[in-house]
């Protein structure tokens, strides 16, 4: 019986022992884990143990796990880690702030003064037809269907059929003295933001610090295939004849579009698959936020997706930023991978 007692006493303490040597080993391996050295110059140069560098000779430094948080995010390749304000202000980080603003979209195109002679070729037509009989309502039918394929309105078809045709010989055809018409070629992808009604700020280096504004009228149906734009038809005063036809404009178009969550385009780094921003805490972590991004404004995006009001974002350094996290990334992926124990490719001996 004493026997079979004192077999089981020394299990007891060969088992405590075993899982005392374990935890040990747990530790050790955590502890080399964790202690990898760094060449301050060439970064690239990972060691297990301290060192000097085989290029420049340097002293290797110890990387501190404590910079790179538990924060890994994987489907954008970077984590988050911390920088001391120090090293913030040697590479030149700034930062903007994430907040309700007043978006105003600002469409800039090029433009000229109407010179149309096939619109005014159909706009005679269409008189023409008007002054008939019931005979012709077939062809004032395809007559306003042209004026429409052009770009008219019915509102406006109604318009010129009740001025006199000198009237519309003026518009078309940029004669001098009244309104005309300017044509701007605005691209599809800002199309969808004007509307008729619209100002439209109108300047010419034929006229020098001159400004003049004019009242957006209509907006093609029809992409141009080849210059991929839409021409927008605005009217314009010109009492003193001094635009004339085919004179080249610059045209800009305010487009207000109320109050949004905006973050500072700057602040935003396009990959080509997604949008990254970093985003930064009171403890000096930088966060990279994947963001969906609404309508860009004069500097700003409009979020949708991934930042909140009061978020503080890097607006300079962006790059060093980035690659920084992409690499304490690497470094976490290696060594969960390799538990480690081993380097990153290029660097085992």
């Amino acid at each position: 019986m004493r026997k079979i007692f004192a077999l089981g006493i020394s299990l007891l303490i060969l088992m405590a022992g075993l899982t005392a040597c374990g935890k040990r080993k747990e530790v050790g391996m955590q502890s080399r884990e964790q202690a990898l050295y760094q060449c301050p110059m060439h970064p690239e140069i990972i060691r297990k143990e301290p060192g000097t560098c085989p290029i420049c000779h340097m002293q290797l430094q110890k990387m501190e796990t404590e910079s790179t948080t538990h924060e890994h995010h994987e489907e954008t390749g970077r984590a988050s880690f911390t920088l001391s304000p120090q090293r913030q202000q040697l590479i030149g980080v700034t930062f903007g702030a994430v907040e309700f603003r007043d978006l105003e979209r600002v469409i800039r195109a090029s433009g000229r003064i109407a010179y149309d002679p096939e619109l005014y070729s159909a706009i005679e037509e269409y008189h023409q037809a008007l002054s008939g009989g019931p005979e012709l309502e077939s062809i004032r039918k395809s007559t306003r269907m042209k004026l429409r394929l052009l770009g008219l309105s019915d509102a406006q078809i109604d318009d010129l059929a009740n001025k006199p045709r000198n009237a519309a010989v003026g518009l078309v055809l940029g004669r001098a003295g009244g309104t005309v018409w300017v044509y701007a070629d605005v691209y599809e992808y800002e199309v969808n933001f004007i509307k008729p009604g619209q100002t439209m700020e109108i300047a010419s280096p034929a006229l020098p610090g001159e400004t003049f504004t004019g009242k957006v009228l209509s907006v093609d149906p029809v992409i141009s295939a080849m210059t991929r734009t839409a021409r927008v038809r605005a009217e314009v005063n010109n009492p003193k004849g001094k635009f004339r036809p085919e004179m080249y404009l610059d045209v800009k178009i305010r487009v207000p579009l109320g109050k949004k969550l905006a973050v500072p385009g700057e602040a935003v780094l396009d990959t080509g698959e997604r949008k990254v921003v970093f985003a930064v805490h009171e403890d000096n972590t930088f966060e990279p936020r994947e963001v969906r991004l609404g309508v860009e404004a004069e500097g700003f995006y409009a979020v949708l997706f991934g930042l909140e009001i009061g978020d503080r974002v890097v607006t300079s350094a962006n790059f060093l930023i980035d690659s920084e996290s992409q690499f304490k990334a690497a470094i976490e992926a290696f060594r969960k991978r390799d538990g480690g124990e081993g380097m990153p490719p290029g660097h085992q001996h």
